[in-house]
């Protein structure tokens, strides 16, 4: 009876052991990916708007989540200590993965900063940009507005097909300014 009941509880334990190692393991892998993914897209430099976008969305998530998984990663270095102490072993892995994501997670908080950071240079850059683009639609938009003027049909004389296919032409005109105040007004809504 004193046999079965070792062997009852040398099985259990085992059972025990190996769903707390797979737990351990899934969690592992989480917070693995979330320090190891977010730590290479964090440093990605926003080449558009878009990215600026994204760039902030991530930073926010990031910063939002940071201390959360770090007390995560805590409690799970502590477990996985006191499974090596009843299991005896670990796969090489998970003590891989485990490492990397403690290194990560040491270096994560000044990578924020950094991040942070280079969001904002980019986003002055960007507001620059467009502030230039708006500037330089102005000056477009006074000269076609002046040319338009000028060269206005509406000299009686004029021929009529002369006079419509200018309109015409003015007309396209009209709407590729349309088309560009439109997208710069949209840029500039970001920014604001």
């Amino acid at each position: 009876l004193k046999e079965e009941l070792l062997s009852d509880f040398s099985k259990y334990k085992n059972l025990f052991l190996d769903y707390i190692s797979e737990k351990c393991g899934k969690k592992l892998n989480e917070l693995y990916t979330f320090f190891k993914e977010n730590s290479t897209n964090l440093l990605k430099p926003a080449v558009d708007i878009n990215d600026l976008k994204e760039h902030n969305s991530l930073l926010e998530h990031c910063n939002k989540n940071y201390m959360k998984h770090k007390m995560e990663l805590d409690k799970l270095e502590a477990d996985y200590l006191k499974l090596i102490e009843l299991k005896g072993e670990l796969k090489e892995d998970e003590i891989m993965k485990l490492k990397t994501a403690s290194t990560l997670s040491g270096k994560f908080e000044a990578l924020l900063v950094e991040s942070k950071t280079m969001y904002l240079d980019a986003k002055e850059k960007m507001k620059n940009e467009v502030k230039n683009s708006y500037n330089e639609f102005n000056k477009l938009w006074q000269k076609k507005k002046l040319v338009f003027y000028k060269e206005m049909p509406i000299s009686i004389d004029n021929n009529p097909d002369d006079v419509l296919n200018m309109i015409s032409f003015y007309e396209e005109e009209l709407k590729n300014i349309k088309d560009a105040q439109n997208i710069l007004k949209h840029k500039i809504i970001l920014f604001n």
